[in-house]
């Protein structure tokens, strides 16, 4: 990757200020990038007519549908919300969406980037998780075809001068803040349950060795096909070894390690069913899991049985998110997941890189992306993007799933990881 450290061009810099004023262009709020741009003309969009086409690989089928309607609904906003603004500016092109759903499948991924490169499309959003990323990323890089995913987070996939670009930090930082909220808690012993993927590998390894390095026992270590139905085999040993655990330390110092998408809720279920004995301790999740639907819907009883607690990427908490929020969840009717925030902010870098690159060469887009990010402020906050174009270390949201007085359940926030400190700061300020 070469990177031409530019100054940022007129057009360019008035559009990195409307981000933070364009969700106030719709909704009368707004809270500028004040004082981070550097405005100059050393580039234009003038190669630029038409509509110019930018995919989504999204799950909205699969293991990751529930996070994939969201992250649909944040990239056609941005659609919108762009277009709006171009639309301000007499600008001669707009920008649209061609959706592709992945449904969650790597070879699915694979198949919808190459049809989506026959078509033309050289820049996209996503993939959402890290298997169907690595699977495509070879492809992408070949063919100039750039990627900013919103939640591929394995380890794996922090390559410098490739083609992929993340907003979010990869998982050594979730590993941290996971191993921190479990040894905050009590828990000495744990059964870690994972896919059997790029993610739930890295995952799993990054959690157990900073679970170990604070003093904490890995019990057993159970990963499972991303294409299976029935987890029987590794919830019988879970069992088994949990058992143990609990005479050994107490049940409240044994806990579940779950790290999952959807089909967590039927890990849960089928753990109620055959294997009811696990549900006697705590269960931790991830960012898979967090604030997504089956754990307060169809696996509600058995997340509330067990105090579900999972980490998420944390957007900080601005002004500019709550306003995005806000709007989010008016125009969409879905609640908000902070992965949502990230695809909103990825669709504005792949679109403000386009009009700075004056081309859709996937190669001169390429170019400019860190240029760009480092100049921008959205409702996931600012990008910080490191030499592989990854987002640096963050803080990390616990979220837990827990009764509303009429007996239904939802997520609510429970604490907030600290990068900086290593330290899980609690809502009420004491250990739930």
């Amino acid at each position: 990757m070469t990177l031409r450290r530019h100054a940022v061009s007129t057009t360019i810099a008035v559009a990195l200020l409307i981000v933070g004023l364009v969700i106030g262009a719709v909704g009368m709020y707004g809270l500028a990038a004040a004082g981070v741009l550097t405005v100059s003309s050393t580039s234009s969009s003038s190669g630029l007519s038409g509509t110019i086409t930018i995919g989504n690989l999204v799950a909205l089928t699969g293991d990751l549908a529930s996070q994939g309607a969201r992250d649909k609904a944040a990239v056609d906003l941005a659609i919108s919300d762009i277009n709006t603004w171009l639309n301000s500016t007499g600008a001669k092109y707009k920008f649209a969406v061609d959706t592709d759903d992945t449904a969650t499948d790597d070879n699915t991924a694979l198949a919808d980037i190459q049809a989506l490169n026959a078509k033309g499309v050289t820049v996209y959003v996503g993939p959402e998780w890290s298997g169907g990323t690595t699977e495509i990323l070879n492809y992408a890089d070949t063919n100039h075809l750039v990627l900013l995913s919103e939640s591929a987070t394995a380890v794996t996939l922090a390559i410098p001068n490739d083609y992929l670009f993340r907003l979010i930090p990869d998982d050594a930082a979730q590993g941290q803040a996971l191993a921190a909220l479990q040894n905050q808690m009590g828990i000495q012993a744990v059964a870690v349950i994972h896919r059997n993927d790029p993610y739930g590998n890295g995952l799993s390894s990054a959690f157990e060795s900073d679970f170990q390095a604070v003093g904490g026992k890995t019990l057993v270590d159970l990963p499972y096909d991303t294409t299976a139905t029935d987890y029987s085999t590794q919830l019988a040993t879970a069992q088994s070894d949990v058992s143990q655990a609990v005479s050994q330390y107490g049940a409240s110092h044994v806990a579940v390690e779950l790290i999952s998408f959807d089909e967590g809720g039927v890990i849960m279920q089928q753990a109620s069913t055959s294997y009811s004995s696990l549900l006697n301790v705590k269960w931790f999740g991830c960012d898979g899991e967090a604030q997504l639907d089956p754990f307060v819907t169809t696996a509600a009883s058995e997340a509330l049985k067990v105090d579900l607690y999972s980490t998420l990427y944390s957007p900080g908490g601005s002004t500019l998110y709550d306003a995005f929020v806000q709007k989010f969840e008016a125009v969409s009717g879905i609640s908000i997941q902070s992965y949502a925030a990230a695809a909103y902010d990825c669709t504005w870098i792949a679109a403000l890189s386009i009009i700075a690159a004056g081309s859709t060469n996937g190669q001169k887009i390429q170019e400019e992306i860190l240029n760009i990010a480092a100049h921008y402020y959205g409702p996931s906050g600012y990008p910080n993007l490191d030499a592989a174009g990854d987002k640096t270390i963050a803080n990390y949201d616990v979220w837990g799933v827990q009764a509303l007085p009429n007996g239904t359940a939802t997520w609510n926030l429970i604490g907030t990881w600290n990068y900086q400190t290593n330290v899980v700061n609690f809502v009420n300020g004491t250990t739930p």
